[in-house]
């Protein structure tokens, strides 16, 4: 018996020494949940938020107090309560097994830390409805756990909203994504920017609509007037040579309705301008997709070939496995990230290693680097995704505020943004040049695994383990569609991207190996579309497809490793 369990008893009387026995565990959860799904409707979205923090502590509770065969017949008994919105969680605690497992196990010490608790927001009345029943039923060792374990953020009902029933339906952990303040990087030296002012009043909270509806910079990014004519000119001159670029190039820079301050950058050299030129070359020059034309594909697979046909460069350097890497726009650098918590920069001129970057304390699960190959970021299982310049070896912003792994982080096309998708179901969107996140997006039943921001950047695709892709409108902070995956192949997304006009977006997924062998006579399968908004599927006979791009020229490149064994 713990000392909170002692303090209790104490309290209490000899008595409560039965409160806190492992039956008496499962029967207060029981009738919980059953109070709770009686409840009234307006109720019942806040207090089922209760129930998964509580699930999951005493679960740890009976494992620490040695009661195994116990803890396994409650976890097998509600765990089905919870697979929709936690199967991550449930993976994570399907592993603790032994009361060892409690106080050594990375994930149930990053639960029972009191640093890190679970947070919950309840409407007052809901507060006193859920304490007074909970005492009226003498349920000790539930109102131990929500004291030690559990954050309560109790708000007044005159300031609830109807937004805050709604997202009660994503992860509970995620209705505290506005009452954490911002958090800057440590090293807001390196950036003279100041932060802006709080949006709100921290003692009236807004709800998580209007704080995604706030403003922000979604247009192309805003370039010196010396830059531009420099541009125009090149551009002008490339006109009289190639017939299909327009000679009236001033719409393909205009500048943003309102003018904002750009990311800093270095001056622009010729070897940029000649970018420029040949970007707008691509333009002219690139297929138009629809739904009426779409893109051819092929895949081979080549045997044998004693590096003859590819000629591939090992790049040694890192302690670890390699998770993630990325290649810079002048194709003359490459950054990675490895499970040694570090990322390295790569020449590819000498294919060496030019710098090491160390400030994750877990392995780095992600990186990408910024459209104009000045900066790069970090996701990492540490739960923060990280700002870095190659020119420093620290980070410039540390964007802090996911409550699990950071699994996935993208550049917005102007570079003002970064977005970053987590295991916690939630995707957040944060201002580079402040280090605060401007955007909360949840209702995503499972971890976050792919991001694709959209040509003009007003939209974002998500996808994941939820096997769904979803796509949310940045300017109002609202999902603005939602697609499953084909009929036959239910599985999780693994990347997305769109074409370069916007109008088509492609996705790949790790395909069941038994499905896509039932479905494919040859080494590649077209088969028609089964709803409106899938158009085409592209099956694989043992090639699971991990990596999607779009040339300039809209030619769809697919990735994918080989798997002889798949049947």
């Amino acid at each position: 018996m713990d000392n909170s369990d002692s303090y209790y008893i104490r309290q209490f009387g000899p008595d409560a020494k039965n409160d806190f026995a492992p039956h008496t565990y499962d029967r207060c959860y029981h009738h919980l949940r059953r109070w709770i799904e009686a409840s009234l409707d307006v109720f019942k979205p806040q207090l089922k938020d209760i129930l998964f923090p509580l699930f999951t502590h005493i679960y740890l509770d009976l494992l620490a107090k040695n009661y195994v065969q116990e803890a396994r017949a409650f976890l097998d008994s509600y765990k089905a309560d919870h697979v929709a919105f936690y199967s991550h969680d449930l993976f994570q605690m399907d592993a603790v097994q032994t009361p060892h497992h409690v106080t050594e196990n990375a994930w149930a010490l990053a639960v029972r830390d009191p640093n890190n608790k679970f947070t919950v927001t309840l409407h007052d009345t809901t507060f006193r409805l859920l304490i007074s029943y909970l005492e009226d039923n003498n349920m000790v060792a539930l109102l131990r756990i929500l004291s030690q374990y559990i954050q309560v953020n109790v708000i007044s009902s005159t300031a609830a909203t109807a937004s805050a029933s709604a997202s009660a339906s994503a992860s509970a952990t995620t209705s505290s994504a506005l009452a954490a303040a911002p958090t800057a990087d440590a090293t807001s030296s390196s950036s003279s920017t100041p932060a802006p002012a709080p949006a709100s009043n921290p003692e009236k909270p807004i709800s998580l609509a209007q704080f995604n509806s706030t403003p922000l910079r979604l247009g192309p990014p805003l370039l010196p007037t010396t830059d531009r004519q420099l541009i125009e000119s090149a551009l002008t001159a490339a006109a009289n040579k190639d017939p299909a670029i327009p000679p009236d190039n001033k719409g393909l820079y205009d500048d943003h309705v309102t003018p904002i301050k750009p990311v800093p950058l270095p001056p622009l050299r010729a070897k940029h301008v000649q970018e420029y030129v040949d970007h707008v070359q691509d333009l002219a020059h690139r297929a138009t997709l629809s739904s009426t034309a779409l893109p051819s594909i092929a895949m081979y697979t080549w045997h044998n070939t004693y590096d003859a046909l590819t000629c591939a460069t090992r790049l040694v350097g890192h302690q670890a496995g390699v998770f993630a890497v990325r290649i810079s726009p002048d194709k003359r650098f490459l950054v990675s990230g490895s499970e040694d918590g570090t990322a390295r920069l790569w020449s590819l001129d000498t294919f060496s290693n030019v710098a090491v970057y160390r400030g994750h304390n877990y392995p780095v699960w992600d990186v990408d680097i910024g459209t104009e190959g000045h900066y790069f970021a970090t996701a990492s299982h540490d739960r923060t995704a990280r700002l870095w310049s190659p020119e420093y070896i620290f980070p410039l912003r540390i964007f802090a505020g996911h409550l699990s792994d950071v699994d996935v982080v993208r550049f917005h096309p102007n570079s003002s943004y970064v977005a970053t998708g987590s295991a916690d179901k939630t995707v957040r969107l944060w201002d580079v040049q402040t280090g605060n996140h401007v955007r909360v997006l949840t209702g995503h039943a499972g971890a976050v695994q792919a991001l694709a921001f959209s040509p003009d950047g007003k939209s974002l695709a998500v996808a994941g383990e939820d096997k769904h892709v979803h796509v949310w409108d940045l300017g109002e902070g609202k999902r603005i569609k939602k697609m499953a995956s084909p009929e036959g192949t239910k599985s999780v997304v693994t990347s997305l991207v769109w074409s370069q006009e916007g109008s088509l977006l492609d996705a790949s997924e790790e395909v069941a190996s038994a499905t896509a062998a039932a479905s494919a006579t040859a080494e590649k399968r077209k088969t028609k579309a089964t709803s409106n908004d899938l158009l085409e599927t592209f099956w694989t006979l043992r090639t699971p497809v991990t990596g999607l791009v779009f040339t300039r020229r809209n030619l769809l490149l697919a990735t994918g490793a080989y798997n002889p064994t798949l049947p």
